[in-house]
C-alpha cells in the first residue's frame, strides 16, 4: 500500500495559485515542505486568467487555490458575472484535463465590512460543483462553510488542517532592550502591539480608543503594518493624535524587521471584528507572545487562558476588560508567551505537508 502511495506521490505536480505577494511566508513554507514530501511544485501569481499556465500539465496535477475571491468577485457590478463566468470556463477546461482543484479557505467573508468578499449563490454553486476539495484551518470554519458546500461535505471533501507556525522563518536574535531602543520605546512600559495589514474590520481604531481608557503611565501601544484601505491612515492618526505613548508605523514591515516589532511587544492585540484565520496570531505565538483576542472561531481554537486574555466578542467592553487584565497580570505575560510558543511548535510544516499530500492523493482514489 505504501509503495502504491509513493508511486502516485512521486508523480504529483502542484501549482499554487493566488494574488499574494511572491514571498508570502505561508505559501513559501507550505511549498517548501510539499517539495520535501516529493511533490513537483510551482507558484503562479495572477487574479484573472490562469488557464494558459496549465496547458503544459496533463496528469496528476493539483491546482491549489489560496485566494479565490479575486478570481470571481469584481468591484464593478457590470463585470461581476463576466468574471465569474471566466473563472468557471477555465475550471471546466482544467476538469477536462483531469486537473484536480483544491481551495484553502484563508478568507471566507473577512472583508464583509468593506462590501467585498461576499460570495453569492451562483459563485458558491460553482465552487460546490467544480472544485474537488476544500481545506479549512479550523473546525469553526469547517462548520461555518459546510452548509454552503453541501455537495463537497456529502462526498467528505471538506478537510481541516492546522495553520502552520512561523518559528525559524523570521530572524529572532534581537533582544527586547535593543528592539525598544531602536524605536525609542521606554524599557519599563507594558507594550501592546497591533500588527499586520491594516483594514477597518481588524478593529485597530477601536483598540486605540480602548487603549486611551487605560492609565497611560505604564503602557505603550505600537501599531505597525501596511495600510490597505484609502482612509485608514487618517483615521488612526486622528484617533492617536498628540498621544505620546502611541507609535504608528504605517508601512509594510520587511521580513528582517519583523523581529524588532515582536520583541518590543509584551502582548499582541487581535481585536478583529470579521475573520476566518489569523496569520498574525500564529506569528505572535511563534515569537512567544501573549495575545488578546475574541473568544471565537479560529482564535478560540488556537488560544486559551494559559496564553491569552480572551474576551466575549459580543460584550461591548470585552476588549477593555482583557487589556485591563493584561495590565494587572504583567508578571504572568512572559510565561503566557512561552506557553503559546510550545503550542505553536506542534503545528510544524512537515506534518501539515503530509496531511495536504494525503488530501491530494485522495482525489484520485475513485479515478
Amino acid at each position: 500500500m505504501n509503495k502504491e502511495k509513493d508511486k502516485y506521490q512521486s508523480r504529483l505536480r502542484v501549482v499554487f495559485l493566488s494574488n499574494w505577494q511572491p514571498y508570502n511566508p505561508y505559501q513559501q513554507l507550505l511549498a517548501k515542505s510539499l517539495v520535501q514530501q516529493g511533490c513537483e511544485l510551482e507558484i503562479h501569481y495572477c487574479d484573472l486568467i490562469f488557464l494558459p499556465f496549465f496547458l503544459k500539465f496533463w496528469q496528476k496535477t493539483i491546482l491549489h487555490i489560496h485566494t479565490i475571491h479575486p478570481f470571481i468577485i469584481s468591484k464593478h457590478k457590470f463585470y461581476q458575472p463576466l468574471k465569474t463566468l471566466l473563472f468557471l470556463l477555465q475550471i471546466l477546461i482544467l476538469k477536462i484535463l483531469n486537473i484536480k482543484v483544491v481551495w484553502t479557505v484563508h478568507e471566507w467573508q473577512d472583508k464583509l465590512l468593506e462590501g467585498k468578499y461576499f460570495l453569492n449563490q451562483n459563485q458558491i454553486s460553482i465552487i460546490n460543483n467544480f472544485i474537488d476539495a476544500i481545506i479549512t484551518h479550523s473546525h469553526y470554519s469547517y462548520q461555518e462553510i459546510s452548509p454552503y458546500f453541501h455537495n463537497l461535505a456529502r462526498k467528505n471533501k471538506l478537510f481541516t488542517i492546522n495553520h502552520g507556525n512561523y518559528i525559524d522563518f523570521y530572524s529572532n536574535q534581537i533582544s527586547s532592550e535593543e528592539a525598544r531602543k531602536s524605536l525609542n520605546i521606554p524599557s519599563e512600559k507594558l507594550v501592546f502591539l497591533l500588527f499586520g495589514s491594516i483594514y477597518s474590520y481588524k478593529g485597530f481604531v477601536e483598540a486605540i480608543e480602548v487603549f486611551k481608557l487605560l492609565p497611560s503611565q505604564k503602557i505603550f501601544l505600537l501599531i505597525a503594518g501596511k495600510p490597505v484601505e484609502r482612509d485608514i491612515v487618517n483615521q488612526i492618526k486622528s484617533h492617536s493624535k498628540n498621544i505620546s505613548n502611541i507609535l504608528f508605523v504605517p508601512q509594510l514591515i520587511e521580513d528582517d524587521q519583523v523581529q524588532i516589532y515582536f520583541n518590543v511587544a509584551d502582548c499582541v492585540i487581535l481585536p478583529y471584528q470579521v475573520f476566518t484565520t489569523s496569520g498574525v496570531a500564529l506569528l505572535a505565538m511563534s515569537f512567544a507572545k501573549a495575545c488578546i483576542a475574541p473568544k471565537l472561531g479560529h482564535f478560540a481554537e488556537i488560544l486559551n487562558n494559559s496564553g491569552a486574555f480572551l474576551y466575549n466578542f459580543n460584550e461591548s467592553n470585552g476588549l477593555l476588560k482583557s487589556m485591563k487584565l493584561a495590565c494587572q497580570n504583567q508578571d504572568k505575560i512572559l510565561a503566557m508567551g512561552e506557553y503559546n510558543f510550545q503550542v505553536a511548535k506542534e503545528w510544524n510544516w512537515n506534518l501539515i505537508a503530509q496531511q495536504t499530500v494525503n488530501i491530494y492523493l485522495s482525489l484520485w482514489q475513485n479515478d
